[in-house]
């Protein structure tokens, strides 16, 4: 959500529509981002709403397994309580009684009735028919968390159309779940689009390729810095970040042999554990991090982020990204910066194989002309050695034109995110019957929740 209320999407759309937000239970990292010009609703999950979700999206990805690796692996993952499956933490000691309860339900061909679902989203229900929406956006990062079956129900029961834009380039294969088809789903690009048709069983005529308005923003600014003073960037994954540590020794030692300035940005969800491995193990880590981000991790307590702006300085003034497969790793290779990505396996079954021959996100990434895998601390040394005969020549492929970034399989460039989004909204007004007759599309006054 926070790309939607730190870029100027909002305010664009408010434009042409009544434009209505609804604010649910976890957006206090973005509390101060929220602009006074909207109207914002606040909807809390009851408890019962949060077990009926967590059962039915175990279900949903056991029974989409066979097609999904990634469904596989979080499968196994909460079998064993651990966070992620290619982690050695876990989450508790053990599994909650909806987790159980999702396996029970998994193993048979039992449904939870809609009505059911219906009765427990009170609060949902109760703001929608106030707000009588002529369209409903959701935009989620998937998991037992999303809103997106409850918003699917909704429309069905009320009668509006549901757009569900899946918020990061891994979410859709990875922890998605569409119990309840919304009507039209958007997507980054065709690997998207072929996943949300293939797993999840989307009309490929009711599939936008819309894109983010955080990756939209960056794509449009991606030549404001052609300073010649760069640095490297490691950016952390959210899986095992004493792992990554131990990768980031190695760059260090290159960057100081070769007067390479060097930034290290954990992953959000890692910052209080790096904040416990600064004080004991690793205090000359903290000499890396950015002043924000350090003042971020030192904090400690509930999920923070910085600014989305904070992420365009940085890569704009990256000269490659090192990463084991964070967000950061795709977003330098759409705006032509060269990356390394760091490939793993899980600690505890390295049979089970590599991150990129598992997770369905992951391929393809071989599309990019400046990409290089490594496995090894030799093979992410050759590729250093490779590319730092200065800073200004990284990978003696590393020049990408803009047909070649424009063209890739993981994001559609064709338009700006405000461009698609306003097409596809008014497309879909056009398409509902109901409303297409009492609002025309070019009307600009529809109402948006």
């Amino acid at each position: 959500m926070r790309s939607y209320l730190e870029t100027p999407v909002l305010d664009s759309l408010k434009v042409d529509y009544s434009l209505e937000g609804v604010l649910t239970f976890d957006l206090s990292a973005s509390s101060t981002s929220i602009s006074k010009s909207h109207v914002w609703h606040k909807v809390r999950r009851g408890s019962l709403l949060q077990v009926l979700q967590t059962i039915v999206a175990i279900k949903y990805w056991y029974s989409n397994q066979q097609n999904s690796n990634s469904f596989r692996i979080r499968i196994l993952s909460l079998r064993e309580s651990r966070r992620v499956f290619y982690s050695s933490r876990k989450n508790r000691e053990f599994p909650s009684i909806s987790i159980y309860l999702g396996f029970l339900l998994a193993k048979t061909s039992l449904r939870i009735p809609k009505n059911v679902f219906w009765m427990a989203a009170r609060s949902y229900r109760k703001l929608l028919v106030e707000c009588s929406p002529d369209v409903v956006i959701c935009v989620t990062s998937g998991g037992a968390t999303s809103n997106s079956d409850i918003l699917g129900l909704a429309g069905e029961k009320l009668g509006f159309p549901v757009l569900t834009i899946t918020e990061n380039w891994d979410n859709l294969t990875s922890k998605a779940v569409f119990t309840m088809l919304p009507d039209y789903p958007g997507v980054w690009g065709t690997a998207d689009q072929a996943a949300a048709e293939n797993l999840h069983g989307f009309d490929s005529k009711n599939i936008f390729k819309v894109g983010s308005p955080r990756v939209s923003q960056l794509f449009q600014n991606k030549s404001r810095n052609t300073s010649s003073d760069k640095h490297i960037l490691f950016a952390g994954g959210s899986i095992d970040i004493e792992g990554d540590l131990n990768w980031f020794k190695q760059v260090i030692k290159v960057a100081e042999q070769r007067n390479i300035g060097l930034v290290y940005v954990p992953h959000p969800s890692n910052y209080n554990h790096l904040a416990d491995l600064i004080a004991s193990a690793h205090p000359k880590i903290s000499n890396f991090i950015p002043t924000q981000i350090l003042n971020l991790v030192t904090q400690k307590g509930e999920k923070r982020y910085p600014k989305l702006s904070f992420y365009d300085d940085l890569l704009s003034n990256s000269s490659l990204v090192i990463s084991p497969y964070s967000t950061l790793l795709l977003e330098s290779l759409l705006i032509g910066i060269p990356a390394i990505g760091i490939d793993f396996q899980d600690p505890k079954k390295s049979i089970f194989g590599w991150a990129s021959e598992k997770f369905e996100h992951l391929q393809g990434l071989d599309y990019f002309q400046n990409y290089i895998r490594v496995r090894t601390e030799s093979e992410l040394s050759r590729a250093l050695e490779l590319g730092h005969n200065d800073t200004n020549r990284i990978f003696s492929h590393q020049q990408v034109n803009d047909k070649n970034i424009r063209e890739n399989p993981f994001y559609d460039f064709s338009e700006t995110f405000a461009q698609k989004i306003d097409g596809i909204l008014r497309t879909i007004l056009h398409d509902s019957q109901i409303h297409s007759a009492m609002y025309p599309p070019d009307a600009g006054n529809q109402k948006l929740t």
